[in-house]
This record gives C-alpha cells, sequence and structure tokens, in this order.
C-alpha cells in the first residue's frame, strides 16, 4: 500500500478551446482542481469517472484508522472524520485549505467520497473494473466484467451525461492500448460535452495492472491527451 505522505501532487493543466484539463500523479489531488472549479461557477456537477478501482472508500478514513490505532468501533464512529470535516467544509472554496485538507488527510481512494461531502459533486457515475466491499448504497457503478458488453457502458455513460459533469480518467483503467481503444468512442463523446476533465496517471497502480510492456503511462497519458485535443 503506498503511504499517505508519499503522495504526489504534480498538477499539470492543459487548455484545449474552452476545456480545462488537470492532470495530476496521484488521484486525491483532483479535489483542489474541482473546488477551484466549483467556486468559480458555485455549482455541483455530477462526476463521471472511468477507474480500474472505485476510489470510494468513505471519507477521511484512512487517516482516522491510524489516528485510532486501528480501532474499528471509533473509526465507524467518524468522530475523527467529523473533526476534519468541519475544520475544512468553511473552507471549501480557499483553494490553499483545500491543498492542505488532501496533503494531510485524503487517501488516493477516498476523494470521491470527500468532494461528495465538501458539496463539489452532486453525484456519481463510475466505471469500473475492482468492486469494493464499500459500494454498498453506492447506485452508479458499473463494473465490467464478462456480462457486461459495449452497449451496457454507452447506454450507462448516455445516462450520466444529462446533467452537467466533470469527467474523470485514471489511467490504470487502461490496461494495455486494446483497452483504450475499445472505449475510446465512449470517452470522446463524454469530452465533446463537458469543459472540465481530471486524469490521474497514478503510475505504481498503472505499472502493476499493465498487461502489455509496450503500453506505458507516458503512452497512455498522450494518447487520452490527444483524444481530447482531437473531441476540443
Amino acid at each position: 500500500m503506498i503511504r499517505q505522505e508519499n503522495l504526489e501532487n504534480n498538477r499539470k493543466n492543459y487548455l484545449f478551446e474552452k476545456k480545462k484539463v488537470s492532470v495530476v500523479k496521484s488521484h486525491n489531488f483532483v479535489l483542489p482542481v474541482w473546488a477551484e472549479y466549483c467556486a468559480i461557477t458555485k455549482k455541483e456537477y455530477r462526476l463521471i469517472t472511468f477507474d480500474y478501482h472505485m476510489d470510494t472508500r468513505p471519507i477521511f478514513s484512512q487517516y482516522a484508522y491510524r489516528k485510532c490505532n486501528g480501532d474499528m468501533a471509533r473509526v465507524n464512529s467518524y468522530e475523527e472524520q467529523r473533526k476534519i470535516y468541519e475544520m475544512y467544509i468553511k473552507h471549501k472554496y480557499d483553494i490553499d485549505k483545500i491543498e492542505e485538507m488532501t496533503k494531510l488527510y485524503v487517501f488516493h481512494d477516498e476523494h470521491i467520497s470527500v468532494g461528495y461531502n465538501m458539496e463539489y459533486i452532486l453525484d456519481f457515475f463510475c466505471v469500473c473494473k475492482d468492486k469494493q466491499d464499500y459500494s454498498e448504497g453506492y447506485k452508479h457503478y458499473l463494473v465490467l466484467d464478462n456480462y457486461v458488453g459495449d452497449n451496457d457502458v454507452k447506454m450507462f455513460c448516455d445516462r450520466a451525461k444529462e446533467k452537467p459533469y466533470i469527467l474523470d480518467i485514471d489511467l490504470d483503467f487502461f490496461n494495455c492500448e486494446e483497452d483504450f481503444e475499445k472505449n475510446k468512442s465512449i470517452i470522446a463523446d463524454l469530452i465533446r460535452s463537458t469543459d472540465i476533465i481530471t486524469i490521474a496517471t497514478e503510475n505504481e497502480y498503472f505499472d502493476y495492472l499493465n498487461n502489455s510492456s509496450k503500453w506505458t503511462n507516458e503512452l497512455a497519458l498522450e494518447r487520452v491527451l490527444e483524444l481530447i485535443k482531437e473531441n476540443s
């Protein structure tokens, strides 16, 4: 497991026509990007995310686990999590504060639940490959398996884009170039209908899940950015 102190931001911003694209290394650092965008528009957005993992672990739970020395009764009381939330919710549009919160308290599979509780995200649609226990209670998941076809993904995404949304992509979703090509047209369609896109490179998980030595993190990012440029 990657330790919290080793998570990195390294944010790079791009502008394709009117589309704002931010690339970060650790997925939790999309939070300040979402905060910045919502601070300008003063609106919440639906999130459509493509990620190998669900990344919806409960808010601040990794920090609380360490703070409570693994005492799950205390963790599940949400006492520690509530303290952090109350500290930062009043600064939800202060980007420096949200950067601080992200660095200190948000693990890289908690950003969706934190974004939802901080009122940047009104709901979310997640296309993923790994079903996790904390998916219970969330209804907008599509877990890709042998029973899910291309048309199922298209229908899921068509329903998702009925409201203004942020498109979010974790490069570890693409385990090989064929994976990218298979989902290319659906993602291109989503690109055309949004003005904000966040991308997490998650190099370590990308390399771990990668099925091809020719398919590198750098190449995956290049292909996604090209797709955005072509559809802007």
